[in-house]
């Protein structure tokens, strides 16, 4: 058994320290490129006559009367916020091409709102 100086063992702690750094960040960088390419609900979509579009602003024009804020929460849900600040949430399905919205309308009642993909 050899007897290592400290300097030696402070340069290997070091380098085993980075080595570990420089493994994380590429095991999380290959993760993040391949976690984040499945469809967003950000786009322009056709619903009926009208175009609901979701903007990268967090913002979604076309699905009430004014503009709302709109805030992804899970694979299946959002919440939507009015101007004066009034939440609902809403349950969605998403594919490349369509997106199936769940919520209450204006009398309290469930109402599903299926939209076809416009662009990206």
């Amino acid at each position: 058994m050899t007897i290592l100086s400290p300097r030696v063992r402070s340069i290997r702690t070091i380098y085993s320290i980075l080595t570990m750094v420089v493994l994380g960040l590429l095991i999380w960088g290959i993760w993040h490129l391949f976690a984040n390419d499945g469809p967003t609900v950000q786009g322009r979509w056709q619903m009926t006559s009208q175009v609901v579009e979701f903007q990268a602003d967090r913002m979604v024009t076309g699905l009430a009367s004014e503009p709302l804020r709109y805030e992804v929460l899970s694979a299946t849900e959002l919440r939507l916020t009015s101007a004066d600040g009034k939440q609902q949430t809403a349950t969605y399905a998403l594919s490349a091409e369509q997106l199936s919205l769940v919520m209450l309308n204006q009398q309290g009642e469930m109402q599903t709102q299926l939209l076809q993909r416009i662009e990206q």
